[in-house]
């Protein structure tokens, strides 16, 4: 198997997109995942090296959008029920798209949004329909990905109120069946998820899914809280998700900055030995 790095893990001690790269290809990775903290000012350093190591993902949004204090996933969420946000999403999605194209990625990493809390009682009928939003807002945006041979793929998210959930992505995919749209698995999310008591086991998601995964990223959680460690610190069952990695084009190592050096390469060879 292949593993790529998340530039996440490094891009806040690194200011050049090279050395960010450099430090990847000395761990032994294949490859880099663009994260949503790489600034415009990373770029040239990432395009200079993709001759040594490849970005195949990049996670939106790419680079940080003009104005934003730091970089965010959720900076503007496309399934919004504010169109305002829809459109800034929308906007900036594509300028992801663009970047995503341009270095020769295969996938766009997304975090499509929440649930609003619904309505009391007797105005609940009139709660704003969250998959209705995100569905219109990928038809608009599917032509583009289309012509850049590219995938978008939604995220599991630790959240109650994540958008979407396992049978919205079930509906979402057999209702755009052909469509660049796909599932993306986070290891983590899908724990905290678990633990928590908001979906059924992690594996027994990743089994339910896993015809609509495209690529993982893998990252450990102790329980119940977003940890992102190194595999192998928190109590994500690797082994049991060997047959889904088995089946992703991707495989992306996610850890969080803190992360020690040293726990990243401990990381790296626990799936390697695990996973082959």
């Amino acid at each position: 198997m292949t593993y790529a790095l998340s530039t996440n893990w490094n891009n806040g001690r690194l200011e050049d997109g090279a050395a960010i790269a450099d430090e990847a290809l000395e761990l032994g990775f294949d490859s880099l995942e663009l994260g949503f903290r790489t600034t415009p000012e990373q770029l040239d350093g990432f395009r200079r090296r993709l001759d040594q190591i490849p970005v195949t993902s990049v996670h939106a949004y790419c680079p940080v959008p003009p104005g934003a204090p730091s970089g965010h996933p959720e900076l503007y969420q496309l399934a919004s029920v504010d169109p305002d946000q829809r459109a800034l999403a929308r906007l900036y999605l594509k300028k992801t798209f663009a970047l995503a194209a341009e270095l020769g990625a295969r996938a766009v990493v997304f975090h499509a949004g929440s649930r609003p809390k619904p309505y009391p009682w007797p105005f609940r009928r009139w709660t704003p329909d969250t998959d209705e939003f995100f569905r219109a807002e990928f038809e608009k945006l599917a032509p583009e990905l289309e012509k850049l041979n590219l995938v978008l793929c939604l995220e599991n998210l630790p959240r109650p109120n994540a958008y979407p959930n396992a049978d919205e992505v079930e509906s979402l995919m057999k209702d755009f069946a052909g469509a660049p749209l796909k599932l993306w698995f986070d290891t983590g999310h899908a724990r905290v998820r678990e633990t928590n008591g908001w979906s059924a086991p992690a594996t027994d998601i990743a089994q339910r899914l896993d015809e609509f995964v495209y690529g993982m990223h893998l990252n450990d959680v102790e329980d119940m809280h977003d940890d992102h460690f190194a595999p192998g610190d928190g109590k994500v069952d690797f082994a049991a998700l060997k047959p889904l990695a088995e089946k992703v084009a991707l495989r992306v190592f996610e850890p969080r900055e803190g992360v020690t050096r040293e726990q990243l390469v401990a990381g790296v060879a626990r799936i390697r030995e695990m996973w082959g």
